[in-house]
This record gives structure tokens, sequence and C-alpha cells, in this order.
């Protein structure tokens, strides 16, 4: 028999992707919480790294950061059981490529951002479509 017809081997499989998504998922909220905290503690600094005056951006910057730390926090439970409530966390994915697509719009110092933001989401979707496929065929 081969193993990749054995069920304990899919199972396996299942969890191995399963783990990889969640390190990863667990370094992205981190991330967007920690720029969300930066961005509320210093606005003045955040605005000079992405190009913009300190002076007319703060309460932008602010609103950026409460708003990383709101959606960092929402996505939690899916952190926990990333197939149980995936909804969250394909909001999550679809938000992340809008986020991307607007800072490559802005430009400046938001490129590096776009940047960032778009790898991060590019590796979460691929990951978290393997571990979906891998829980498909987990489940006779």
């Amino acid at each position: 028999m081969n193993k990749t017809l054995s069920l304990a081997w899919t199972r396996a499989q299942a969890l191995s992707r399963r783990w990889d998504f969640q390190r990863l998922f667990l370094l992205v909220l981190t991330l967007d919480a920690l720029c969300g905290a930066a961005a509320l503690a210093e606005p003045a600094s955040t605005a000079s790294l992405l190009g913009l005056e300190a002076g007319s951006a703060t309460g932008w910057i602010q609103a950026l950061g409460g708003l990383l730390l709101l959606a960092a926090g929402l996505q939690l439970p899916g952190l926990s059981d990333p197939v149980g409530r995936r909804w969250g966390n394909l909001a999550g994915l679809l938000g992340r490529l809008v986020l991307c697509v607007l800072c490559l719009f802005l430009g400046g110092g938001f490129a590096l951002l776009a940047l960032v933001q778009g790898g991060l989401s590019l590796a979460l979707a691929v990951l978290y479509f393997q571990l979906f496929r891998a829980e498909l065929m987990s489940c006779p």
C-alpha cells in the first residue's frame, strides 16, 4: 500500500500543514500588533518612516495603528482553529491584499509596506490553501 493512501499519513500531513500556517500567521499577527502599537505610541516617527509630514498625519497614523490592533485581535480566533474559523482568516487575507494594492497606489514610503503586506498575504494564502487541501485529503 502506498503511504499517501494511508489515513495516518494524510492526517499527519494535515497536522503539519496546520502548524506551518499557524506559525506564519502568529508571526504576521505579532508584526501587525507591533506596528499598530508603534503607530499609536509614536505617530510622528511612523509618519516620517512613511515619508509623510509628521504634523498633518498623526491622526491618520494613530487611526491606522488602532485598526491594525483591531484587525489582529479579530483574527486571533482563527489562529487557534484555522479550519473551523475560516471566514475571519479569509477576510484577513483579502484585507491584506486590498491594503497591498492601496499602498501601491499611494507610492512613496508606502511601497515598502505594500511589498511586505503583499508578500505576507501571498505566503499566508499559499499555506492556507495547502492546509485546506490536506484537511480534505485526511477526511475519508
